[in-house]
């Protein structure tokens, strides 16, 4: 559900115990983080419900990550050059 929000230009709170989204939401800048507590929870959803630039900023940065990876373009440029770096390998 993280890359359908961004994808609609929509930041994310996201709980930092799971290793897949503390990544992307590191990876991407485009979101905040909360650990354990209900403390941290409401910090950050505090933090985005107060700040509308916040809001913009992190979703269009999440916007741009999902465009970069998760799209035909981005995706055919990774497989590329994973297939240039495996036949550059064979060849040597």
């Amino acid at each position: 559900m993280i890359l359908e929000a961004w994808s609609q230009g929509t930041a994310v709170l996201a709980t930092a115990r799971s290793s897949v989204l503390r990544g992307h939401v590191e990876r991407s800048g485009a979101g905040l983080l909360y650990d354990r507590t209900p403390g941290d929870f409401a910090s950050g959803a505090g933090a985005l419900l107060a700040d509308e630039g916040l809001r913009k900023a992190l979703g269009e940065r999440g916007r741009a990550y999902v465009e970069a990876r998760y799209r035909w373009p981005g995706i055919t440029r990774q497989y590329l050059a994973f297939l240039e770096q495996i036949f550059a390998g064979a060849a040597a």
